[in-house]
């Protein structure tokens, strides 16, 4: 009895003390940090199933790249191949020919569209530039000049220049009239060549003979390049007004004059006439015998020996 009292007792002390001290109830806050939690927790679930629709739609959007890729890099195989054998086809051309099918194309064209120069003022690269397309040949009676370059021609004589400009697709030119064809060659080729690659622009050089600058004057005339050799043309005429000549320049002289007022032939004549009139002449009777075989100076003189009689006529009448 006093056992089960005592338990009883007990009890109802601790009813009592729980009456007396109540469990508290949650605080507000926790009740917010719970709630924190739970929208936490659907937060991260809501992230993760929108995680795995945006890893399909990632790999949805690889895949469309990866074929578009594909395609991509076919295309750009194919143009590689199509660009690659026309590069081999250059290549073939450049191979067979030194030069591409566009430097090819303007070297063979007979057209040029090249201006006269005076090439006293051009620059190294105009004249460089010259060196370059179609040849031409140029006949001298039977005798053929060829491979010599059409822009060279015109740009340095004006006769070439006018009669190519005139016949665009020609590539041949035939001279009217006999002229030395190294004479020619000298001026177009042989000049032309040293005056490339130089800074400044020099005028022909004399030659070794009478004969070889007397050609080459002629020359010059019939192309029209007398600037070029007007040195050489001063110093002859001196020597022709002052000198008399041998049998021999006497002959070379009237085949190269292009005319009856070339100035070789007409201070020639003129000195000849001169010394005959003077009775100057050391072999008088030789010379007579010697213009019987040469009709055009015996002309040219009588025509001289009139004319400066009726000079001296008027001068002292």
């Amino acid at each position: 009895m006093g056992t089960m009292a005592s338990h009883t007792s007990t009890d109802a002390h601790a009813a009592l003390s729980q009456a007396e001290h109540p469990t508290p109830a949650p605080s507000n806050s926790k009740r917010k940090e719970a709630r924190a939690r739970h929208r936490r927790k659907k937060a991260a679930q809501s992230a993760a199933e929108a995680g795995n629709k945006s890893d399909d739609a990632v790999e949805k959007a690889t895949q469309i790249a990866t074929e578009a890729g594909n395609k991509s890099d076919d295309a750009v195989e194919k143009a590689t191949q199509i660009a690659t054998e026309a590069g081999n086809k250059s290549d073939d051309t450049v191979e067979k020919t030194g030069v591409s099918e566009a430097e090819h194309a303007k070297s063979t064209s007979s057209v040029c569209d090249q201006s006269c120069e005076n090439l006293y003022v051009t620059i190294r690269q105009q004249r460089q530039a010259l060196f370059q397309g179609p040849k031409i040949t140029l006949h001298a009676g039977s005798t053929a000049i060829g491979d010599m370059y059409k822009r060279v021609a015109m740009a340095a004589s004006p006769v070439l220049h006018k009669y190519f400009v005139e016949h665009a697709e020609r590539l041949e030119y035939s001279f009217q009239g006999d002229i030395a064809p190294g004479a020619v060659w000298y001026l177009l080729d042989t000049w032309m060549g040293d005056i490339r690659d130089v800074f400044e622009v020099y005028a022909v050089p004399g030659q070794d003979s009478f004969i070889k600058n007397v050609s080459l004057l002629r020359a010059a005339r019939m192309l029209g390049m007398e600037q070029y050799v007007r040195h050489i043309l001063e110093v002859h005429v001196k020597y022709l007004k002052n000198k008399l000549p041998t049998y021999e320049q006497i002959v070379i002289v009237e085949s190269n004059a292009t005319s009856d007022k070339d100035p070789l032939w007409t201070s020639m004549v003129n000195h000849l006439c001169h010394d005959r009139y003077k009775q100057m002449m050391p072999d008088a009777e030789d010379f007579g015998a010697f213009l019987e075989g040469h009709p055009r100076l015996k002309a040219a003189m009588a025509s001289a020996d009139a004319y400066f009689s009726g000079v001296a006529k008027k001068k002292w009448a």
